[in-house]
């Protein structure tokens, strides 16, 4: 099923398009092709940009489809990248955060860092 709307927080939203400048063609995609999570973030694959410490801010590939308009192309982005490269590049940074084991680092990620634009 198709989804209707945007999940990710507007907060975050601005903060993603804001480190790659409204365009994904700036972002890294990641493929999560032997994701076990099928289902669990709307998409199997998503996009993200490193803020200017280092830390991957992540957006799901559905919701960056209505954002854009359109799919992004892993060949047309800035790099391409499986889920366990990922995983590999950001082990040190998810487990200080305990998000490692988490069934689906993507989207623990994404809900960590929604949560971290409200500071009330």
């Amino acid at each position: 099923m198709k989804q209707s709307h945007i999940n990710a927080d507007a907060k975050h939203l601005r903060h993603f398009l804001d480190l790659c400048d409204g365009n994904w063609h700036n972002c890294i995609y990641v493929r999560c092709v032997f994701c076990d999570t099928r289902g669990f973030c709307n998409g199997s694959h998503f996009l993200y940009h490193a803020d200017s410490s280092g830390i991957p801010c992540v957006l799901t590939l559905a919701d960056a489809e209505m954002i854009f308009s359109r799919i992004p192309e892993p060949t047309e982005c800035a790099n391409a990248i499986t889920l366990d490269e990922f995983l590999a590049l950001y082990k040190p940074y998810l487990e200080s955060i305990k998000l490692m084991e988490k069934p689906c680092p993507c989207v623990a990620l994404l809900r960590y860092q929604e949560n971290t634009h409200y500071d009330w």
